[in-house]
């Protein structure tokens, strides 16, 4: 018992504390959204190379012991092998919890939620990987987080590049900093301050803040709408206020379970059945977890405001959607995505050019070398030695 005691607390004074250091201003959940810092990927890497090694030194033993019964060899490399195995699997989960204490600790993944929830970031954040994954390296997937992000902030309407004289306010929408006017009182002839909703008291802050915060700006008074927007009619206008007012999120908040129900079922068997599993099964989870993935996604974040989409909108024929106040037309997201596809298959059409085959005069493919970005433990491909002491090394 105190020999077991001692081995974990060895553990945990080897593992726990280097990684608190380690994660602390960095979060768990960086690796699903891109923003791994190269410390972290290497971290990881080590992690997935010493697993394989790990199971490969299990699998090596037990064939050895099959094949050689009564050797006693064997028997102690397969002793050996499993007590490796068991060191990784405790040091995997002490390192794990060093490292969501540490992200506790400077609140790294309540940063990145909140970074992650404009638009342009998320749009960013797939830029990103989309230059990753094609091999680019910091430089290379910076250009292609930020061309989407901008692609995304432009298709979203939030800034319109044809008004630039009122820093890319769109028609129909308010200024963000909306801009204090003098003027006389018609009825008592006093002189007033008066807010002027279409001219901004600070373009340079209002182009800056709409691109950052991808605000749009609060709707237009019916009359100023309507006079900047001819191509709206009065009663559809009416419909997008009221609805921009109403708690709602095309409706799905108001479906019943007898209808979320079914539905569910049939995603599940549906899905069940392209992996190969029972279908059955998959109706049954499908019909229970349909209405409380409903109720905890949808219907709550609507309630509460967070979560609000609507088809009554004069800027998108489908519809439009807010979460946390940022506004994503869904012409947005199919133009992003778009964009998107451009960008991997332009990039990769660039990389297999080869060098000098940029217009601009810049070799992307040396982007993809920086030799900050990459930690392969092994070469994927043979190289030759000189090429190899400068990669790995």
């Amino acid at each position: 018992m105190l020999d077991s005691a001692r081995y974990i607390a060895g553990r945990v004074r080897e593992g726990f504390v280097p990684a608190v250091r380690a994660q602390t201003g960095e979060s768990v959940a960086a690796a699903a959204t891109g923003f791994q810092s190269p410390a972290q990927q290497h971290i990881a890497n080590n992690f997935k190379a010493r697993e394989k090694n790990v199971n490969d030194g299990i699998k090596n033993a037990r064939e050895y012991v099959l094949a050689n019964p009564g050797d006693e060899k064997g028997a102690i490399a397969l002793k050996k092998a499993e007590k490796a195995k068991l060191d990784f699997i405790v040091d995997k989960a002490i390192w794990k919890a060093g490292a969501v204490a540490g992200d506790y600790i400077a609140d790294g993944s309540r940063n990145l939620w909140w970074l992650i929830n404009a638009a342009q970031a998320v749009s960013g954040l797939a830029g990103r990987k989309i230059m990753k994954d094609e091999g680019y390296g910091i430089l290379g997937q910076a250009l292609g987080a930020t061309g989407l992000a901008l692609g995304m902030e432009l298709a979203s309407g939030n800034i319109d590049p044809t008004n630039i004289g009122e820093a890319g306010r769109p028609k129909g929408y308010s200024t963000l900093f909306p801009k204090e006017i003098e003027q006389i009182n018609p009825e008592t002839g006093q002189l007033e301050i008066v807010l002027d909703r279409t001219k901004s008291n600070n373009p340079a802050a209002e182009l800056a803040a709409r691109y950052i915060l991808n605000r749009t700006g609060n709707i237009l008074p019916e009359e100023q709408f309507l006079k900047e927007r001819p191509d709206v009619s009065p009663e559809e206008y009416a419909r997008f206020r009221a609805a921009k007012n109403k708690n709602t999120f095309f409706g799905i908040e108001d479906m019943p379970i007898y209808t979320s129900a079914p539905l569910g079922a049939i995603a599940g068997a549906g899905l069940n059945s392209m992996s190969g599993r029972s279908k059955v099964a998959g109706a049954l989870l499908g019909a229970i977890s349909a209405p409380l993935i409903k109720e905890v996604g949808i219907d709550v974040p609507t309630s509460l405001g967070i979560l609000h989409g609507t088809a009554e909108t004069p800027d998108d024929p489908v519809g439009e959607i807010e979460f946390l106040g940022y506004r994503i037309p869904f012409k947005a997201i199919a133009a992003t995505a778009a964009l998107g596809a451009g960008l991997k298959y332009g990039s990769r059409a660039i990389r297999n050019r080869g060098p000098g085959s940029s217009q601009m005069g810049i070799n992307l493919n040396r982007l993809a070398s920086d030799g900050v970005t990459e930690y392969n433990l092994t070469p994927t491909k043979p190289v030759n030695p000189q090429e190899r002491r400068g990669r790995y090394e």
